[in-house]
């Protein structure tokens, strides 16, 4: 316990060579515990190695195979590497646990986005928005899925609601300029 508490503030610090030792080290100690192979997992994405967090998140799956952490994360692994078909599943088994989890349906919705199932995607965003209607990512994708099918109302409402969020957005600003245009609102994109 002493050394995944030491790895866990020397990965906060961040002195990432420091926590990997001490991460290898509580593995060295507990090979199937879940936190050092989570740890190693984390490292692994901190480092741009994301690939090398896979065999690290597999062990803990196998101990606990509905651990919500290690889903979303070997989603996220699969999403940084471009494995959508795998990293979709990964984010399944993380809502199938906790149905409730914003990363999960989000980062969901991205992965199928990306694999072109867009009907499965917008749902998982409204479901990410439904979760939480503060979180502005899946209203942006929202409003991209809405203007690609042509839809630029629909699109423009939800680019509206993140620009309600975060009036700071440049890039929600730049969306609902770009909509408003396709709209023929010129007035509008202007503002």
């Amino acid at each position: 316990a002493a050394r995944i508490n030491l790895a866990i503030a020397q990965l906060y610090v961040p002195d990432i060579p420091a926590a990997k030792q001490a991460a290898e080290e509580a593995l060295k100690a507990a090979p199937l515990a879940p936190q050092p192979n989570y740890l190693l997992a984390l490292i692994a994405r901190s480092e741009g190695r994301a690939e090398d967090a896979v065999p690290y998140v597999r062990r803990v799956l196998e101990k606990d195979p509905k651990d919500l952490g290690a889903n979303v994360t070997l989603g996220q692994v699969y999403l940084q590497t471009r494995q959508f078909e795998e990293a979709a599943a990964a984010f399944r088994l993380a809502l199938a646990s906790e149905p409730y989890n914003v990363s999960a349906a989000y980062n969901l919705g991205v992965a199928l986005m990306e694999r072109g199932a867009l009907d499965d995607a917008r749902k998982a965003f409204e479901h990410a928005v439904k979760v939480n209607k503060q979180f502005v990512p899946p209203l942006r994708n929202l409003a991209l899925l809405y203007a690609a099918q042509g839809r630029p109302a629909e699109a423009a409402a939800y680019c509206a609601q993140a620009i309600k969020l975060q009036p700071g957005n440049s890039s929600a600003h730049a969306q609902i300029a770009a909509i408003f245009e396709q709209m023929g609102r010129f007035e509008d994109a202007e503002k």
